[in-house]
């Protein structure tokens, strides 16, 4: 069953743990510093397609939560360690809702066709 998640995922990089976050406020950030909206840069990061400046924005973005100080060149630093995350955090952000979240009720389990 996909889950939705809070978007969060973690690093480390240089002996610290960076903490990122996918949400409404990343979005915005990335937005202010792309000079974009947002909606195209999402498309290219899900065909793959995403441009190193997209990927350092957004990984930028993501860090404001619990970075502020960070600058623009040093996510630019720690795209290596964290690409893998800032994945993470966008997939579960962005997973479509199980038919549970959608209704709020448990779904009964189905078995195979026999």
């Amino acid at each position: 069953m996909t889950r939705r998640g809070d978007g969060e995922a973690q690093f480390s990089a240089g002996g610290e743990t960076y903490r990122l976050k996918f949400d409404f406020n990343a979005l915005a950030d990335y937005e202010s510093i792309a000079g974009a909206a947002v909606w195209g840069a999402l498309d290219r990061f899900a065909e793959g397609e995403a441009s190193a400046e997209d990927m350092r924005a957004m990984l930028w973005a993501c860090l404001q939560e619990h970075h502020t100080g960070i600058t623009l060149r040093e996510a630019g630093r720690l795209m290596s360690e964290g690409q893998e995350a800032l994945s993470q955090a966008m997939d579960t952000a962005l997973a479509a809702p199980s038919a549970e979240e959608e209704s709020g009720e448990p779904q009964a389990a189905t078995s195979p066709a026999a």
